[in-house]
């Protein structure tokens, strides 16, 4: 084999690794959740009040507002 051929199996070698790791990363996330949750969910608690908020939410500040992005589609499988 060339000198070429063998840096062409030696980035290949690498890529297929680096790869690898990756899918491994992925793996772990998905089974053991992202690192510092310890797999549990955030509760955010409101406490404003529904008067509260339809004072805040005038007419003019409905026009004026933007949408924001939409909320992630949880699958079950």
């Amino acid at each position: 084999m060339t000198h070429r051929g063998n840096r062409r199996r030696t980035a290949l070698l690498a890529m297929g690794f680096v790869g690898a790791l990756a899918a491994a990363a992925v793996a772990l996330i998905a089974v053991l959740g992202f690192p510092g949750t310890g797999g549990q969910v955030d509760v955010h608690r409101v406490d404003t009040s529904p008067q509260d908020i339809r004072e805040f939410w005038t007419p003019e500040r409905m026009e004026k507002a933007r949408q924001g992005d939409p909320m992630p589609v949880i699958v079950e499988e």
